[in-house]
C-alpha cells in the first residue's frame, strides 16, 4: 500500500527536514529552554478566527520591534515578513483566559511549503505584551521563542484592522488551466554553445585583464594597493592582503601640522567638535536606540547620562582605566531587570500619555552642543522643553508604588513621593537634561498595578557638580582609552 506524497517526505527524510529548517528558523540566539516546559493553553474548542471585527485590540509595530529587541533581532529585513506577505500563514486565531489573551498560528515552513506545518502560540498579558511563545519548529521551544515563525504571528497581528493575509484554499482561486505556461529551456553543454573562431575556446594563457597600459607599468602595485585600500567600500576582502599601517609613525613623520592626527581623529568622531546640523542628523538616525547599530556604535565613542552616576559616585578605589575601557564596547546585557524595562516601556509611555495628556516624541542620541563628549538617549521628548523618564520596575511588578517596593523614592510631605537625589537615576536625569539643554523631566515609574509621574526640575548647581567629574574623567581616563581603543587600534586582553 503506498502513503500518500506528503506522508512519504516526512517518513522517509526527518532528519533532513528537522536539521534544515531548525538551522534556517532560528530568528535569535541558541538559548533553549528544558524540554519539560509547558505551555498552559486553553481548550482548542476555545479558539476562534481573528478578524477586523475580534474584541482583541491589534498590536502596534513598535511593539513587535520591542519583542524582538530583548533578543537582539528585528523585522527589518527579516524572512519573516516577506513569508507573511507570500501567504505563508494558514490561519491565526484567538482564546482570552482570565487577564491574558491566547494567539494560535499556523505557518508553514519556508523549504518545505506544502508538507510542513507549524503550531505557533503566543500569550499576551492583559497590556498586549508578549509573555509567552512558543513555535513547534527546531528553534521554538518556549518560552522565549523568538523564530521567524512566531515574527511572522506576531507581525500579522499588527494588520489586524487592515485584514490579515493569509494563504487562499484551492477553492478560492481561480483555475488556470486554460493558461499558457511559459517556456523554460533546458540548459545547454559547453561544447555546444556557438562560439566564434571556428567553434574552438581562446587560448587563455597568460591571461591578464588589466588594460595594456598598465601589464608593464612598474608603479602598477601600488597604484592598485591605494585603490583598494582608498575604495568608501566596507570590510572589501582582498584589504587583508595589506598590513596595517604604523598609526605611531605616523604620529612622528606629521608632526608639522597644527594639531596632533589624534586630535584630528578625535575631531572626525565628533567627541572634540559637533555642530548643530551634525547634532540633528546623528539624533535622526539613531532614533532606533537599541534597534540601531550606529546607536550602539555611537554610545561607545561619548560618556552618556545613564553612566554619570558611576562615574560621579566613583571611589578611591574605583579602577578609572577599567570603566573608561568599559564605556567604550557594546555589551547586550540580558538582565532580568533590563528584559522586563525594556518589554513594558512603551506600555508605560502609552499610560503616561494617558494620565497627562502630553505627546511624547521619540529620540535618537542627543550630543551636548558645549561638551560634545557628553550624550544621552532619552525615553522621549516632551513639549519644547521636558523629557521623559521611564522606570518599569520588575521588583515591584503588581505591586502599588511605595517607598518600600520602589527603594529609589522617598516619601514628602502629603503623601507625595520623589526620586532621591542621591540615586544614579537622579544623575542619569540632571545628565540628560543638560545634553538635551531642557528644563524638567517626567519621571514616570510603572509596575503595571500602579504609576506615578514625579516631576524633576532641572538642578543647575547638582549639574555644574557633575560637570567637574565627568570633564576631569574625559580628560583623564576616557580620551586616553579612546583613542588607544579606536586610533592605535589597541585593546587590552
Amino acid at each position: 500500500m503506498m502513503l500518500p506524497t506528503i506522508l512519504l517526505v516526512k517518513y522517509h527524510f526527518p532528519p533532513r527536514l528537522d536539521d534544515l529548517d531548525s538551522i534556517a528558523c532560528k530568528f535569535g540566539s541558541d538559548d533553549i529552554e528544558p524540554e519539560d516546559y509547558t505551555m498552559v493553553l486553553p481548550d482548542d474548542t476555545s479558539y476562534r478566527d481573528i478578524n477586523s471585527a475580534s474584541t482583541i485590540e491589534p498590536l502596534s509595530i513598535d511593539e513587535v520591534h520591542s519583542f524582538l529587541d530583548l533578543y537582539d533581532q528585528t523585522l527589518d529585513g527579516s524572512s519573516a515578513v516577506g513569508m507573511y506577505e507570500s501567504k505563508f500563514l494558514l490561519s491565526i486565531r484567538f482564546s482570552t483566559m482570565p487577564n491574558t489573551t491566547c494567539i494560535r498560528g499556523r505557518v508553514t515552513s519556508e523549504y518545505y511549503k506544502t508538507a510542513v506545518k507549524y503550531q505557533t502560540d503566543i500569550i499576551l498579558d492583559e497590556h498586549g505584551v508578549v509573555i509567552e511563545t512558543q513555535c513547534e519548529c527546531g528553534a521554538g521551544r518556549g518560552p522565549e521563542a523568538h523564530c521567524k515563525h512566531v515574527a511572522l504571528t506576531l507581525y500579522a497581528l499588527t494588520h489586524k484592522d487592515t485584514g490579515i493575509i493569509t494563504k487562499e484554499t484551492c477553492t478560492q482561486k481561480l483555475q488556470t488551466f486554460h493558461q499558457a505556461k511559459p517556456y523554460s529551456g533546458s540548459p545547454v553543454k559547453a561544447q555546444n554553445l556557438m562560439l566564434r573562431n571556428g567553434g574552438k575556446f581562446q587560448n587563455l594563457k597568460n591571461f591578464d585583464p588589466r588594460p595594456a597600459t598598465f601589464v608593464k607599468d612598474p608603479m602598477y602595485p601600488y597604484t592598485f594597493r591605494n585603490v583598494v585600500l582608498n575604495a568608501p567600500v566596507e570590510n572589501l576582502p582582498i584589504r587583508q592582503l595589506y598590513s596595517p599601517a604604523n598609526i605611531r609613525a605616523i604620529d612622528h613623520d606629521h608632526d608639522y601640522l597644527k594639531q596632533a592626527q589624534k586630535d584630528y581623529f578625535l575631531n572626525d568622531l565628533g567627541v572634540k567638535e559637533l555642530n548643530g546640523q551634525q547634532r540633528a542628523a546623528l539624533e535622526k538616525e539613531t532614533r532606533k536606540q537599541s534597534k540601531s547599530k550606529k546607536w550602539k556604535t555611537e554610545r561607545c565613542k561619548r560618556i552618556h547620562s545613564s553612566n554619570f552616576g558611576r562615574i560621579c559616585k566613583a571611589t578611591n578605589k574605583t579602577d578609572f582605566k577599567t570603566l573608561a575601557n568599559s564605556l567604550q564596547v557594546v555589551r547586550n546585557v540580558k538582565a532580568k531587570s533590563l528584559t522586563h524595562g525594556r518589554k513594558y516601556e512603551s506600555t508605560a509611555i502609552k499610560r503616561y500619555t494617558k494620565i497627562t495628556k502630553n505627546k511624547v516624541t521619540k529620540s535618537g542620541i542627543q550630543v551636548s552642543g558645549k561638551y560634545p563628549f557628553l550624550g544621552c538617549s532619552p525615553d522621549g521628548l516632551v513639549r519644547r522643553d521636558g523629557i521623559i523618564e521611564v522606570k518599569c520596575p520588575s521588583t515591584a511588578f503588581k505591586k502599588k508604588i511605595t517607598p518600600k517596593s520602589v527603594p529609589y523614592l522617598k516619601s514628602e510631605v502629603g503623601d507625595h513621593l520623589s526620586l532621591k537625589r542621591n540615586h544614579i537615576y537622579y544623575y542619569q536625569i540632571q545628565g540628560t537634561l543638560l545634553c538635551t539643554d531642557r528644563l524638567w523631566c517626567d519621571f514616570v515609574v510603572w509596575t503595571g498595578k500602579d504609576c506615578k509621574v514625579l516631576p524633576v526640575i532641572r538642578d543647575e548647581a547638582f549639574i555644574n557638580g557633575m560637570l567637574t567629574k565627568l570633564t576631569n574623567f574625559y580628560t583623564d581616563f576616557f580620551e586616553p582609552a579612546l583613542v588607544k581603543r579606536f586610533y592605535y587600534r589597541e585593546t587590552d586582553k
